[in-house]
């Protein structure tokens, strides 16, 4: 009987963090996608003034409620400048774009 039980309870422990495990990934997920999207919104804009993507490191950094990506010369012997462009985290509208040359 004592067998049962125990075997009862390793099971609904087994259960119950698989259970949690799956629930964690979904907001790592949804959280990993924003930022995605975020970083494909700020690179078509940064295509769109003329920047040559493969020039240049890209960087994101986040606060509560906006996403902040900086783009550098990766070169330091090219002359030009970067940019920076901020996104808000609720609907992923631009803030403010600042472009350096």
């Amino acid at each position: 009987m004592l067998n049962k039980i125990l075997f009862i309870l390793v099971i609904m422990s087994f259960f119950s963090c698989n259970h949690q495990k799956v629930s964690n990934n979904r907001n790592t997920s949804t959280e990993k996608s924003s930022k995605e999207n975020a970083l494909k919104i700020a690179d078509n804009i940064i295509e769109k003034e003329g920047y040559d993507l493969s020039l240049l490191k890209r960087e994101i950094t986040e606060d509560n409620s906006t996403y902040t990506i900086k783009y550098s010369i990766k070169d330091s012997l090219i002359i030009g400048g970067g940019a920076k462009i901020i996104l808000s985290k609720k609907d992923l509208k631009v803030i403010e774009k600042k472009f350096e040359q």
